[in-house]
Parts: C-alpha cells; sequence; structure tokens
C-alpha cells in the first residue's frame, strides 16, 4: 500500500481468540484482503485467549476490513466455548 500522500489511521482490534492459529490467520487475511490496508503486528495470546492484530490503512479501508474481520471472527468463533 502506497501510504505517502494519503491520511491514514490504525486500528487495534481484539478478538476472542488465542489458541487456534488457523482461525486467527483467517480473520488476518481479511484484513490482508482489504485494498489500501497493511498489518503492521499480530499478537496471539493463549493465556487471556485473545489476538490483537495491529493494522493501518485510509479511514474507509480500515472502516471496510474491520466489518470484514468481524463477520469473519462472528463465523468463526463460539463464545459459549470461550
Amino acid at each position: 500500500m502506497e501510504i505517502k500522500n494519503k491520511k491514514i489511521v490504525e486500528s487495534v482490534p481484539n478478538f476472542s481468540e488465542g489458541t487456534d492459529r488457523e482461525k486467527i490467520e483467517q480473520i488476518v487475511n481479511e484484513i490482508k484482503n482489504t485494498p489500501e490496508t497493511r498489518i503492521v503486528d499480530v499478537q496471539y495470546d493463549s493465556d487471556y485467549n485473545r489476538a490483537v492484530i495491529t493494522f493501518v490503512g485510509t479511514p474507509e479501508a480500515v472502516l471496510k476490513a474491520n466489518i470484514a474481520a468481524a463477520k469473519k471472527a462472528i463465523k468463526l468463533i463460539d463464545m459459549n466455548i470461550h
């Protein structure tokens, strides 16, 4: 993503999954597949069962990526067994 001369914002969503890397990667891929976004960091924490994804992009792209990631997380994460 070319960020020169573009307004960017950062987003750091937390997801209630810290052990199943396949699920986390599917959520990360929703962000990666959103144009004008870039992943900065992904942290997994099995003790707290959380994944924290830091990414940047244009405001519109970050909004789209957050919605896509949230929709994927809703499909993949069963809070009844969290």
